[in-house]
């Protein structure tokens, strides 16, 4: 005789329903209910709190670093002319700083010798990576003409240093791009007139230069720029790099002029 098998089906418990009953069962009494809710939330606003302080740490630092005022040795700074050398400089850019720092100090250079290393150790400290942090650790601001410096900030990170946070989760810092040397091909004085730039008149140099990075396996460098056009304007008694280009650089010059008051032709 054939007999038929009855199975036994088991419905899967309601654990969302239970955990909601034992929440709810929780918070019941009234007197416990808020000392129970902030025992509660009391981990999360302390996640929070934490977090905040340590994204405004890093925030605040990336910003000093951006505006080129954070702190450093005073035997690695210009203070004449804010130029200011990162503690973590690598053996080119430590000679270079200290070339600027003695053209500026002691030797007396001129002008023209100076645009020429401004633009060295821009180079030197821009197109390394090695020794950056990120990609918010954008390297040469020093010596970008000031009210521009933001700007260039902004467009480096989000360009030439947009992955280099990931190359260097990727790679590691110390197999990334580093120049290993810097050579002028030409720096001379423009000298038919003045540069004009937001209204006012500036003796400029003309700097190309190129350069050379450290040969690296894990991190080829053929792709990257060896070769710039640089335009440096005299600022008061700083040099700073206004414009930079793989192509010549056209400037706008003008004579210099003087204004003469009408009442005093007349």
């Amino acid at each position: 005789m054939n007999m038929e098998k009855n199975e036994l089906k088991l419905k899967p418990a309601n654990r969302m329903g239970t955990l909601f009953k034992r929440i709810a069962t929780l918070f019941a009494d009234k007197k416990k209910r808020y000392l129970r809710l902030l025992l509660c939330i009391l981990p999360f606003i302390i996640a929070i709190g934490v977090l905040g302080f340590i994204a405004f740490k890093e925030g605040k630092d990336l910003l000093s670093l951006a505006k080129g005022s954070t702190e450093t040795k005073e035997e690695n700074v210009i203070s004449s002319m804010n130029y200011v050398l990162r503690d973590n400089a690598t053996d080119l850019q430590k000679e270079l700083f200290a070339k600027l720092k003695a053209a500026v100090e002691t030797d007396d250079a001129d002008d023209a010798e100076i645009a020429k290393l401004v633009c060295q150790n821009y180079i030197a400290d821009f197109y390394t990576w090695s020794n950056k942090q990120g990609q918010y650790d954008v390297g040469g601001l020093y010596y970008v003409y000031e009210p521009q410096r933001s700007a260039v900030y902004q467009q480096a990170r989000d360009g030439f240093y947009k992955y280099l946070s990931t190359y260097i989760n990727q790679y590691g810092a110390n197999n990334l791009l580093e120049v290993e040397n810097v050579e002028i091909s030409e720096a001379k004085k423009n000298a038919a007139g003045y540069y004009i730039l937001d209204g006012m008149a500036y003796d400029s140099y003309n700097v190309t230069c190129t350069w050379t990075y450290k040969e690296n396996e894990k991190f080829p460098s053929r792709t990257y720029a060896n070769k710039m056009n640089f335009l440096v304007i005299k600022n008061g008694n700083r040099f700073e790099i206004t414009e930079a280009s793989e192509k010549p650089i056209t400037i706008i010059i003008q004579e210099e002029t003087q204004e003469v008051d009408e009442n005093e032709a007349q």
